[in-house]
């Protein structure tokens, strides 16, 4: 029988460019660190901006451990808090080289609309001012890639990222860059990171950038060294959806058929319903519904 709580591997996990909110459930059910919203040059269409305040609203409900972080190249500061009124995600992060003052002053605004968001900082590893770049950072949290727009699949060299490190003391460094194919465990044992940062390696394919989650399933069991994480299936829903069962039978095919939440009476309690449900699948929500004092 699997653990009802799954133990995490010692490294964070962040994983970008996500599009939809069913995606998303995945992802947080799974304790998925991070979530990355693109909004990489101006706001997205207004579809994709509601799938967006969707995923961020839900999350922060539903799963708070799960963050969201809206990825971007906007400089401007004045331009990117337009976009951010739209979307408030716990994080930003630049994917382009910004110094500190536009920082600042950007995340003094910002915290009007979300008093607790912060800066993941991103350094490439080819910047020809690195130091530069470091004095640039603001807060904590730093993403190291190989280049600003991310995406190579191309790994920095051990040596180098040791080198970048011995300057970012007391960081929350995430190492990007070929990172979803890779041993994690064994390939990040000697070097200060606190986690990865992954994207391209888990999508579709080249010309389709939706996550397929084969894909991020097979890389989170092998991850978490967990065999039995269930796929999860992806629902086409685009509200939460709840059903209450009474039995093990009706419990496994509401998971199947990809319900959102589950409720259970207290009535049906008896055979620890709620625990062979968590042993099925540890992720699913769970709701136990209290009697109505009015109808006894």
């Amino acid at each position: 029988m699997m653990n009802n709580i799954l133990i995490m591997s010692k490294y964070s996990i962040k994983i970008c460019r996500i599009n939809d909110i069913h995606t998303a459930r995945f992802l947080a059910r799974c304790k998925v660190d991070f979530i990355g919203l693109h909004a990489i040059f101006g706001l997205p269409n207004p579809k994709v901006v509601r799938e967006f305040q969707m995923i961020i609203n839900e999350l922060r409900t539903y799963y708070p451990k799960t963050r969201t972080v809206l990825v971007t190249r906007i400089i401007n500061p004045n331009k990117l808090l337009k976009v951010y009124q739209k979307l408030h995600t716990d994080f930003v992060q630049w994917s382009a080289p910004v110094g500190r003052v536009e920082k600042e002053y950007f995340i003094l605004r910002a915290r009007q609309y979300e008093p607790l968001v912060d800066i993941f900082n991103v350094l490439s590893s080819t910047d020809t001012n690195i130091s530069l770049a470091q004095k640039n950072i603001v807060g904590k949290y730093v993403i190291l890639d190989k280049k600003f727009a991310g995406g190579t699949g191309t790994q920095i060299p051990k040596e180098t990222i040791i080198e970048i490190t011995k300057n970012l003391k007391n960081k929350y460094i995430l190492l990007a860059g070929g990172m979803g194919r890779v041993d994690i465990g064994s390939w990040l044992s000697n070097i200060p990171v606190t986690g990865v940062d992954i994207m391209s390696s888990l999508e579709i394919s080249e010309s389709d950038k939706r996550k397929d989650i084969l894909k991020v399933t097979n890389f989170l069991k092998k991850y978490l060294n967990n065999s039995k994480l269930p796929i999860l299936k992806i629902s086409t829903k685009k509200k939460l959806v709840s059903q209450n069962v009474s039995t093990i039978i009706e419990s496994e095919k509401a998971i199947k058929n990809g319900v959102d939440i589950i409720e259970v009476d207290t009535k049906s309690l008896n055979g620890n319903l709620v625990e062979k449900i968590k042993s099925i699948n540890p992720f699913v929500p769970i709701i136990v519904n209290q009697p109505d004092v009015r109808s006894l």
